[in-house]
């Protein structure tokens, strides 16, 4: 029975590319995706969904209509270490 190397099993698993996103620095957008934002926090979309329900996160969404988005202002200070005013 051959077995997968871990590393390879978890690149297979991540839903996207790392391509696809462009430096958090080059966005001139104020609001970033949830799929976006998550990918910059290198956390899963549902534990940014999770936190947004719950109010329980680092992070306060904004919505336009149904659409949940994120300041990339919040997500910048997140990555630096540095407290997000909620």
């Amino acid at each position: 029975m051959a077995t997968q190397n871990k590393a390879t099993d978890r690149k297979s698993r991540i839903p996207f590319s790392v391509n696809q996103y462009p430096p958090i620095d080059s966005i001139t957008r104020e609001l970033l995706t949830t799929n976006e934002a998550a990918f910059y926090l290198c956390v899963k979309p549902a534990t940014l969904n999770r936190w947004n329900c719950k109010k329980n996160g680092p992070i306060k969404a904004t919505y336009i209509g149904r659409k949940t988005l994120y300041r990339i202002e919040d997500v910048k200070k997140l990555i630096n270490g540095e407290a997000v005013s909620v």
